[in-house]
């Protein structure tokens, strides 16, 4: 008789990262949002590159002009070329969006780190402190940090990013105080590591899935902030293209020419649309609970 080896089965390991990604690719609305994005994005920055910034305050066109293969979104009260104003005004708008989320995050996340990892008087006090900036309603405390510091860009995006700390801190310290029981961290602080390094190397990176849906949501919603604050006149001044003040300086002409309102609102609503979706893609691959 002779030996039979049993065939020895193996089973390849999948990384994290890798599983992440094919669930997320799975998400047929989040790659549909990736897409929006990214032809958005390729439009935004070729055009801010084939296109002269002078073209948005170039008066040469004939008012309230239709669409056309000369201006292809038409062109406003004035003359001045729509698809140009749109396009060099996504600058400004995904500039607050993205600038005041980041920045928000990167603060709201270190603070909350903090906050959760220690506990006790500092987190009190911090926390404190957050929760009566939290009572002000976020509108109403952009527009009086505007008003005092006064109107701009630079003043919308400091107003924004003191609005949005409070509630990033919050909620990465709820994430924190999940981790800081952990057998991983309690060894390291068993074996000396300092706080600074256990908070760096090991609570931040544990809680950076939640931080990165947090931070694909607060993207839109700022994007959405910074048009409505352009739109009520707290942020971009005419002449300068923005897409809230394009909206704000067009509306009296919405019906005599609709498309200069339509043109920079599509653009609102649909870079706010695509970011969600991918946020929404992101929540759902990163979450453990909906692994298949």
């Amino acid at each position: 008789m002779t030996n039979q080896h049993p065939e020895t089965i193996k089973f390849k390991k999948v990384s994290q990262s890798r599983d992440i990604l094919r669930r997320f690719l799975k998400n047929r609305p989040a790659i549909g949002g990736m897409i929006i994005l990214c032809l958005l994005l390729i439009l935004f920055i070729g055009g801010c590159i084939l296109i002269p910034e002078q073209r948005c305050y170039d008066v040469s066109g004939t008012p309230f002009q239709g669409p056309s293969a000369e201006h292809w979104f038409g062109t406003d009260h004035i003359g001045r070329d729509v698809f140009a104003r749109v396009v060099h005004g996504s600058k400004i708008s995904m500039t607050i969006g993205i600038g005041s989320t980041v920045i928000s995050v990167a603060l709201g996340s270190l603070i909350g780190a903090v906050c959760g990892y220690f506990g006790g008087r500092v987190d009190n006090i911090i926390m404190r402190f957050f929760d009566i900036i939290m009572c002000i309603p976020g509108m109403l405390l952009i527009i009086a940090l505007v008003a005092a510091l006064g109107i701009g860009v630079g003043n919308l995006l400091i107003a924004m990013i003191v609005s949005m700390v409070p509630g990033t801190v919050r909620f990465v310290r709820s994430t924190v105080l999940n981790l800081t029981d952990m057998e991983y961290i309690q060894c390291a602080k068993t074996y000396g590591t300092g706080n600074f390094t256990i908070i760096v190397r090991h609570v931040l990176p544990n809680a950076l899935g939640p931080i990165i849906i947090l931070m694909a949501s607060n993207v839109a919603a700022a994007i959405m902030s910074a048009a409505s604050f352009s739109f009520l006149g707290f942020g971009v001044q005419p002449p300068t293209p923005e897409w809230g003040a394009m909206v704000a300086e067009s509306r009296q002409y919405m019906r005599q020419a609709p498309h200069l309102t339509i043109f920079p609102g599509l653009a609102i609503v649909i870079a706010a649309m695509s970011i969600n979706l991918i946020g929404d893609g992101l929540r759902d691959a990163l979450d453990p609970r909906l692994k298949d």
